[in-house]
């Protein structure tokens, strides 16, 4: 048998707490006992690995700007900036100033996020960049990030690191370090979606969901009261999700919102070349929803999600001793099953080092860090 049913788990904690006539509450428990399992250590089973393409820099046409005012505008023939601008970065001329481009009025004028703080200039060069990238939204715990192409391993610095050593980032070229930054916080909401009763196939009208910066695997989907979560993107209009819809169809025409909470990853050097970049991470589970879906955890770890959701349901009905001896059997089963499940694979942790050490023991392969 590949593993236990999540109905059987349902109905396993049911009968064993007498938690009854809540089955709703108890799938929730279920699930949030399976993120707490994959949350409590760096499972190697959870690993996986994928990659993001980075964007080449901008620097056709020239730019107009003005103090004080938030808006860049041209009226150099060969300026044309494209819809996927807003985000990026902008730096006029040799200054190391920049600025986020928060919104593209068309293909020759933009806003910036906040206003601009040179002198007023006309028809001059500039660069359009971007540096930071979203990670896929069932990122965990990432690792080491690579570009394969060039062979080269990057340094991982905490933010603190990176602002005291690259307090104005300017350099372009391929990429040595990467920073974590956190996480998103953003939405997607072009164009309109519907979704048939008992559904899991999202249909969008006038969607870019391929291309959509963030939109992924993990992806929570906001329609209505109702959330989804994205298992595949199929196409620009068409999503899979885990979850089925319920015997209310979605009128074609809803707006939604796809809710971009992506680990976000700073580059440096800034890339100015479309490259990829590979790297590993421990994966959010898949969440259940059918009865006969399968937890996404090794079949010898299920009975951890049974007595995990056992405290929970027996706090519930006030039984607070024997909630606390369910805690400690779980505690318990989850060290056995670290030393089983958890010890086998010795890169388990993502070890950060200091800027010194990382310089000293790789800048004979990071001749970039050594020309500064």
């Amino acid at each position: 048998m590949a593993g236990i049913r999540f109905i059987d788990i349902v109905t396993d904690v049911e009968n064993i707490s007498q938690f009854t006539g809540q089955r709703a509450i108890l799938k929730r428990l279920v699930n949030q006992a399976v993120a707490k399992v994959a949350s409590a250590w760096n499972w190697p089973f959870l690993y996986t690995h994928t990659f993001f393409s980075t964007v080449a820099e901008i620097t056709v046409g020239d730019a107009d700007v003005t103090n004080g005012s938030t808006s860049v505008t041209s009226n150099h023939a060969s300026t044309s900036w494209p819809a996927t601008v807003v985000g990026r970065k902008f730096r006029l001329g040799s200054q190391r100033a920049y600025y986020t481009i928060a919104t593209r009025v068309s293909a020759t004028s933009i806003t910036l996020d906040q206003p601009f703080q040179g002198s007023t200039d006309t028809d001059e060069s500039y660069s359009i960049y971007q540096d930071e990238y979203l990670l896929r939204a069932d990122v965990d715990y990432p690792k080491i990030l690579r570009q394969i192409e060039n062979g080269v391993p990057l340094l991982s610095l905490n933010a603190s690191e990176f602002d005291l050593a690259f307090p104005t980032p300017s350099t372009m070229g391929d990429s040595t370090i990467e920073t974590y930054l956190g996480r998103n916080v953003g939405t997607y909401e072009t164009g309109t979606v519907s979704l048939p009763a008992s559904s899991r196939t999202l249909t969008g009208s006038s969607t870019v969901w391929t291309t959509a910066r963030g939109v992924g695997r993990g992806t929570k989907m906001r329609i209505g009261d109702a959330v989804f979560t994205v298992n595949t993107v199929d196409s620009d209009t068409q999503i899979t999700l885990y979850e089925a819809n319920g015997t209310t169809a979605v009128a074609a025409a809803t707006a939604y919102a796809a809710i971009l909470d992506n680990p976000i990853v700073l580059l440096h050097p800034i890339p100015d070349t479309v490259v990829n970049y590979y790297y590993r991470f421990q994966r959010v589970p898949a969440v259940m929803d059918r009865d006969g879906d399968i937890p996404d955890l090794p079949h010898a770890l299920h009975h951890l999600l049974v007595e995990e959701a056992q405290v929970w349901a027996y706090i519930y009905k006030g039984l607070l001793d024997r909630a606390t001896a369910a805690r400690a059997r779980y505690e318990s089963d989850l060290v056995d099953a670290i030393r089983s499940f958890g010890q086998s694979n010795p890169d388990r942790t993502y070890r950060k080092h200091s800027f010194d050490e990382e310089l000293r023991s790789v800048s004979s392969r990071h001749p970039i860090l050594n020309a500064g």
